[in-house]
């Protein structure tokens, strides 16, 4: 008699077991790369449904923008002609939410290039994320997981420091690697772990279309000087940092590159073919080949 019952105990778990994971699978979005290729800004895929007509559209993740925008003159190439921007059902990561309404607003709600508004067609802001307590682990493969809170108090009011930090954190310019939750109801903010200000980069640079190729705007002022006996001035074009297309490398891995964080030498390919490397321990740029024929 007892085998049974231990059976039974066994395909119980197994069967909460494989529930658990399912559960979990449906609520974990993983980043998409257009965004990923500027910096640390967000963006997951919504679910849209109006009358027969159904549409995944990317937007970016903004907790420090009130209201969740749709933009409609961007719709339009996916076949959406209403002026109200009105949906039958919503849902993120698997999940139906209320919010069924969006304001009609432009997303260039940063110094976007032209060449990544394909990236996105939309914001999620607090109006949507105070339903959610989210963790965001950029860590590879990098995703986030979704998990609805009860939230009686809904638009609530938040201090200028609280959004400010939220502004910051998800920017075009911040990198991070350390895993965090937030959760908006709740107004917190958690990181997994210790964060630490990243050393300075070699180079501050921005991204060049539509090649996306990075441009040197200018070099640490202890390495200016050696920089300058090699050639490596401001409004240089570069094109391969180690080998790889700067094209197809997230911002805050061309980040590490730059402060040694990703091996003690580093080397650079010009737009025009030259080759250069740079010492992070002794300091010293050198021109490494000549330029192509």
């Amino acid at each position: 008699m007892q085998l049974p019952n231990k059976n039974k105990c066994l395909m119980v778990l197994l069967m909460l077991a494989f529930g658990s994971i399912n559960s979990f699978a449906e609520n974990v979005e993983n980043f998409r790369t257009p965004a990923k290729l500027y910096a640390g800004a967000y963006t997951v895929k919504i679910h849209l449904k109006k009358d027969l007509t159904e549409y995944d559209v990317p937007v970016w993740i903004k907790p420090d923008q009130a209201e969740s925008t749709l933009d409609a003159s961007l719709l339009k190439d996916l076949g959406y002609t209403d002026k109200e921007l009105s949906f039958q059902d919503v849902k993120i990561s698997g999940q139906s939410i209320d919010h069924k309404k969006f304001k009609n607003q432009k997303t260039e709600w940063a110094f976007v290039p032209d060449f990544a508004k394909a990236c996105c067609y939309g914001v999620l802001g607090r109006d949507i994320l105070e339903d959610f307590q989210i963790r965001f682990d950029p860590n590879s493969p990098a995703h986030m997981e979704w998990n609805r809170v009860t939230n009686t108090e809904k638009r609530q009011s938040y201090e200028s420091k609280f959004v400010n930090e939220l502004k910051k954190l998800f920017s075009l310019q911040q990198a991070n690697d350390v895993p965090y939750l937030l959760n908006l109801s709740k107004k917190e903010l958690t990181y997994e772990g210790k964060t630490q200000p990243p050393k300075q980069s070699l180079f501050s640079f921005f991204f060049v279309p539509p090649e996306r190729v990075i441009k040197v705007m200018g070099v640490l002022p202890k390495d200016s000087a050696s920089a300058k006996k090699v050639g490596f001035n401001s409004g240089l074009v570069i094109s391969h940092i180690n080998s790889e297309n700067v094209s197809g490398l997230d911002r805050w891995v061309i980040e590490k590159y730059l402060r040694g964080e990703k091996g003690s030498t580093i080397k650079l390919i010009s737009q025009k073919g030259k080759e250069f490397s740079f010492d992070f321990n002794s300091r010293e740029f050198q021109a490494v080949s000549a330029e192509k024929k």
